[in-house]
């Protein structure tokens, strides 16, 4: 079975959570991380393994040729990264929150579609059995309407 050879563009959330689940899986091949230090693409790239390290996601494209793209990355940059995976003939793996706004959204799904690959936002936490069980509380109506609610660094308000 061949390996589909996986980038990861972003240093924190990529190396810590999406690095060890690509790694651990038999099917995927991590071969380069782009982020915006290049010093510490590097040091980050040599622990983990990874032969590619840079420092523009563009060069990484142009080089590797990656079969899958992961952005964990600022969300201001998740619109232009996709957009460019995905012209490079990528599928993409991007964290959320997807884009600025619903356009931004919109295009990066047109995008996909027309290049005939897979995008996907990923919701890694929606299944933690704290939040579920949050979930099914307000649900049932145990702590009333709710008008606003936090997660620690996050503010929603609806």
């Amino acid at each position: 079975m061949d390996r589909i050879r996986v980038a990861l563009f972003g240093t924190s959330f990529a190396r810590l959570v999406q690095a060890p689940g690509f790694q651990r899986h038999a099917g995927f091949a991590l071969v380069a991380i782009a982020g915006s230090d290049a010093a510490k693409t590097r040091r980050i790239a040599d622990d983990l393994g990874v032969a590619g390290a840079y420092s523009d996601w563009r060069e990484l494209l142009a080089r590797e040729k990656p079969d899958l793209v992961s952005i964990a990355t600022p969300v201001d940059l998740h619109h232009p990264m996709m957009l460019g995976a995905l012209a490079a003939g990528a599928h993409v793996h991007c964290e959320k929150p997807t884009a600025l706004h619903r356009w931004q959204a919109f295009e990066m799904r047109d995008a996909a579609i027309a290049a005939g690959r897979v995008a996907g936002i990923n919701h890694e936490f929606r299944f933690f059995p704290a939040r579920r069980h949050a979930l099914d509380l307000v649900r049932q109506g145990a702590i009333g309407r709710p008008r606003r609610g936090e997660i620690p660094g996050r503010v929603h308000s609806g």
